[in-house]
This record gives structure tokens, sequence and C-alpha cells, in this order.
């Protein structure tokens, strides 16, 4: 298309260019692209002619002026003949012919005509240029903005589009988040949130499946006022036949990766693709976490928190040691990290110098501890973000660890070398968070958190919404169900 632009630009002077050297092709050239260009002219010799000469070539242009000298002498000699009157009679085209009135003395007769001169109307080579100029520059103007509404639409496109293999798989990583598009109103920006719960023993379902509720709603945020609302609808009920001990589908959390969405079970191990098909929504199961290093046991990996780094998954566990339930430690396979690649593959990665870092920056050396059940990276502040759930100076013990929640926030950096602690709102000590993400749209400066509570058998689960500074946005909201609630997504 650039070439066609350029040629349309130029057209103007190719009749001035592909003219032949006799005089009638190039009077024809003239009217069949009668644009502002350098025009042939003898009595008005000056800039357009020099131009002319250096574009049409010096040996073309030295015939053509030998032609005219020829033809002025020609007509200069008929005119001699003349008699009488010498008269203009006729005009067209451009042209005029010159006619005798008179006769020749017996040689030529009465309206013979004796010479014919073409004559172009001189055009002003300042004037030419200024027309040409404008010209161009409005096909330049209109080639620039034709390519500024390509590169508008773009990215758009980009971002919605990715290459799949012949088994559907997606050949490159899918970075589309949220799933669902914000939609905007007078009230705020408005976010689909989804929820999932580990209901521990509850969730056994009949004698062979287990079962997790998925919860939707929708998070309303303008400026600092945030409001939550939930969907009418009951929790779906996801189930599964898997287990490990006689236990399954204890949900811990919820994350968008790859374009999809993904849960994983802290007793067996599964990452599980939640999919929506029809009006059914499922649990697949994709990959499986073996505990520790992964090949020194037969267990699975209790996966507590999911987060998204680099265009690849990561799936960590509590961050403590393995302990009896007096404190004895047994191995140290919680602290290891899991990654997992938008195809599947799986590494591990021992943790254990990250986690103790962490916990001594907050002042919980060993045989003090620290659990986590979230985690965030930060694309925008490159750093790790985490919401401990409990902790103790003292070493664990499974009665007291109820009631030892946190409000802090910690975040690293991504060597864990530069640790920041601070605390968030007041301190309740049988209220620990569970889950967080950004909100999308505040440049990782406002968290989605929830809380659960587990006392005396007695189960509760609250959102609240703050800054990464501690102001509290909105304060804690539970929500409907004796449920514990351990993962929070935008969908």
């Amino acid at each position: 298309m650039l070439a066609y632009v350029v040629l349309w630009t130029e057209l103007p002077c190719l009749g001035f260019y592909v003219a032949p050297l006799n005089r009638f092709s190039y009077v024809l050239s003239l009217q069949r692209f009668p644009f502002p260009c350098p025009t042939r002219h003898t009595k008005h010799a000056g800039p357009a002619t020099t131009s002319a000469a250096r574009r049409y070539g010096r040996r073309a242009w030295e015939k053509h002026q030998a032609a005219d000298s020829t033809e002025d002498d020609t007509t200069a000699n008929g005119e001699s003949l003349v008699d009488g009157e010498v008269s203009k009679t006729k005009r067209a085209s451009g042209s005029y012919q010159t006619t005798s009135t008179s006769t020749m003395e017996g040689r030529v007769k009465e309206d013979k005509m004796i010479s014919i001169k073409t004559v172009t109307s001189p055009i002003r080579p300042v004037e030419a240029n200024g027309i040409r100029l404008r010209f161009r520059m409005k096909v330049i103007l209109a080639v620039v903005a034709f390519v500024a509404v390509i590169l508008f639409f773009y990215p758009s496109c980009k971002s919605t589009t990715y290459p799949t293999d012949r088994f559907g798989q997606h050949t490159a990583y899918n970075s589309t988040y949220p799933m669902t598009a914000p939609w905007f109103s007078e009230r705020g920006t408005h976010y689909r949130i989804g929820l999932i719960t580990d209901l521990d023993h509850a969730s056994k379902n009949d004698e062979k499946t287990w079962k997790s509720f998925y919860k939707k709603g929708v998070l309303v945020i303008k400026g600092d006022r945030v409001q939550v609302t939930w969907d009418d609808a009951q929790p779906t009920v996801m189930t599964s036949s898997l287990a490990q001990g006689g236990r399954s589908m204890e949900l811990s959390e919820l994350c968008v990766f790859n374009g999809r969405l993904y849960s994983v079970d802290d007793r067996t191990g599964v990452v599980y693709e939640i999919v929506q098909t029809g009006d059914k929504t499922v649990a697949v199961p994709w990959v499986i976490l073996g505990d520790g290093n992964g090949r020194s046991t037969n267990k699975g990996f209790k996966g507590e928190w999911v987060a998204v780094k680099d265009d690849t998954m990561y799936v960590g566990g509590l961050g403590k040691e393995w302990t009896t339930t007096t404190g004895v430690v047994l191995n140290t396979n919680p602290q290891f990290v899991k990654t997992i690649g938008f195809h599947g593959d799986v590494a591990h990665h021992d943790w254990v110098g990250n986690y103790n870092a962490m916990r001594e920056a907050a002042g919980y050396s060993y045989p003090g501890y620290m659990i986590h059940e979230s985690g965030v990276w930060s694309d925008i502040h490159q750093r790790w973000f985490f919401l401990p759930r409990r902790a103790s100076q003292f070493s664990y013990n499974e009665d007291d660890d109820e009631h030892r929640a946190t409000n802090l926030i910690i975040s690293c950096s991504e060597d864990f070398q530069d640790i920041k602690v601070q605390t968030i709102g007041k301190l309740n000590p049988i209220r620990g968070f569970s889950s967080f993400k950004f909100i999308p749209g505040t440049q990782d400066q406002v968290m989605v958190a929830l809380k659960t509570e587990e006392d005396r058998g007695a189960i509760a689960t609250f959102i609240s919404v703050f800054r990464v500074d501690g102001k509290i946005l909105l304060t804690d909201q539970r929500i409907e169900g004796d449920f514990k609630y351990e993962g929070v997504e935008f969908i």
C-alpha cells in the first residue's frame, strides 16, 4: 500500500517524465496529465525550465530547445511571405492557429495555414510547487492517520488472540486478566469475583465423592469507596472422586493462569481447572504436586497459596516446618514451592531460606513460626506480598494455634534480601488471612482479602478491602454461610 501511495504522489509529473521528444506526443502527454508540474515553454525560461531540464535529461532538453528554435525560424519565414494582414482567428485547447487572409503572390492560397505553433500556458514555479506540496501533505496526513488507527486497535486484538496446537493447547501464554472484562457505571468499576471453600472433613459428599462450593459476586470500586454483593443463586457444588486418606476437594486458593481458572487441593496435591460446561461448573484435574522435593514421598503437596510470576504458576505451602501437634519438627516439606508452566511442567524449589527470612524480619524466629495461606507477586512493585494467617514467638501447638492470627502485610524483594513488615487495622486473634488479590486497575495499591475464623468448631469468613499502606476501605464484611472460603479471585 505504501508503494501505491508513493506512486500516486508522483503521478502529477508522470506526463513530463515519459513525454517523447516529438512535439505532438508531448502535448498529448500534458493533456492526459493536466497536473501542475514543470512544463516546457520557450518564452518563459527560468527556474521551471531549469528544473525540468534536470529532470528530463540534459540531452533530451537540448533537443527540445533545438526543435523550438527551428519552429520559431519557420514561423518567422512564413510570416515574411504574408503580403496582407495576419489575423489570429482560431483558439482551441490552449493553442491558436495563425492563418493568412491575403494572397501569397500567387504561391499561397487563401486561408491556407502557414504556421502552427503550440504554446502552453506558463505556470509559475512557486505556485506549482505549492499546489503539489499541499497535495502531497494531504496524502501524507492520510497515511499517518491510517497507520495510527491500525496501531491503536492492534494491542486490543493481540491480547485476545492466542495460537493453539492440534490438541487445543495454547502455544503462547494467555495473559487475559481478569477473565471477565470489567464494566462501568456511575457507581464505579464493576468486577466479577469468585470464592472457593475448604470444608475440611465436611467436604465428604457421599461414599465415593467429595465436594467444594464455588460462590460468585461483584466488587464495585470508585476511589476509596468499595461495595461487594453476591449472586442470588446458591453457590455451585463441585465434586471429585480423587482422594487421599479419605479426604479430598479441600480447595485452598483460586487463581487465573493462562486465561483459565485453577484451584489446588491441599490434601491430594491435585491442581484443578475450574471449567464452565453449559450450566455446570466442573473441577477437572490438571496436574498432581508431590510433597517436598517431589521425589521423597508419595504424599500430595499441601498447597495453600497460588501466585503468577513470569507466565509461571507458583504454588506454596504453609511455609513452616512440618511438626507434630506439640511442635516436634519432622521435615521441611511445607517450605518447598512448586512452579508450573502453562503446559503443565512442574519444578520443585526449596524456599526454606525465604520463609525463614520473612518470619525473622517480623520477629518470629525459630522456635517461633509463621503460617502462610496467601501470597501474590506484583509485576508493578516487582515484589512478593504475603499476608500471614498465623504467627507466634512460641513453638507450634494445635490448640493454641487458632488464637494466633496476624494483621501483618509483608513485602519482599525478588531475592528476599529486602523485607518490609507493617500492620493493617486492629488485630483480631481468631480471624486470620486466608487469601487476597490486588484489585485490577489500582496499580497494585488496593487489595481484597478473605479472613476466616475457626474457634471451637465455629466457622465464618469475612471479606475486606484495604490499601498497601494500611488504610482500610471496606471493614470486615461477613459472607453468608458457615463455610470457610479460602480462595478469592477476579474471574
